[in-house]
This record gives structure tokens, C-alpha cells and sequence, in this order.
């Protein structure tokens, strides 16, 4: 190759890839089921003996538990949560700090727990 020579790509890359635009009907009704469930709520709660409680603030994230999140069979309704922000960035905390761990049950429910620890691979 000549000293010197473009070796980098001349054209721009696309913003948004073909293959999301072609799934992004698909996406967009699964996020309408998830809005429906949620009601516009976020849907984290804790039901305990006698009572239960859901969170009151609005909800603006949709959370993926299962990765990775464009795959088919990951994104259905049943694994797919409307979260608030503040139970959203918690969802990506540290151990230490107290991370939620939510996990599906498979039929629109989720069960939750934070957990801390020292470390990810802590006991």
C-alpha cells in the first residue's frame, strides 16, 4: 500500500441502522403493551402480608431484563418493565450502593429485591 494512503471509510454511517428501522413497528407495540400494563406508573412494589405498595411516580423508562434487547425472543411484554428514573438508575447501581435485581415471573409480574454487598462476585 502507498505511504500515506485513506485507508478510513468516505461515507457516513447511517443514524439509525436499516435493521432497526425495519423492527421498530414491532418494538413500538410491545412498549403500547407495556404502557397499557403499567398504566403510566412506574411498576415497581412490594406486597407484603396485609398490604402492598406500588411507586407513585410516573414512569419513563422501559427496562429489558433479558439481554440482549433486540433479540426477538428477549423483547416481548413479559420481559420488559416501566420503570421511574430514580428505580432505573438503581437497576445500574453498584452492590455496594444496593442494586435492584428484578426478575420476571413470566406473566406480567415481577418480583424485587436490592441487594448489597461489597462487589458483584461478593457472597
Amino acid at each position: 500500500m502507498k505511504r500515506g494512503a485513506f485507508v478510513g471509510r468516505r461515507t457516513r454511517l447511517a443514524r439509525v441502522s436499516q435493521k432497526v428501522r425495519q423492527e421498530r413497528a414491532e418494538f413500538e407495540k410491545v412498549y403500547r403493551q407495556v404502557d397499557e400494563r403499567s398504566g403510566g406508573r412506574c411498576e415497581v412494589g412490594w406486597r407484603l402480608v396485609t398490604t402492598s405498595w406500588r411507586c407513585p411516580a410516573p414512569a419513563r423508562e422501559h427496562h429489558h431484563l433479558r439481554k440482549p434487547r433486540r433479540s426477538p425472543a428477549n423483547h416481548v411484554p413479559a420481559l420488559v418493565i416501566h420503570l421511574c428514573r430514580r428505580h432505573h438508575d438503581q437497576c445500574s447501581a453498584s452492590y455496594r450502593v444496593g442494586r435492584l435485581l428484578i426478575a420476571p415471573l413470566g406473566d406480567g409480574s415481577f418480583t424485587y429485591a436490592v441487594v448489597q454487598k461489597a462487589g458483584k462476585w461478593a457472597p
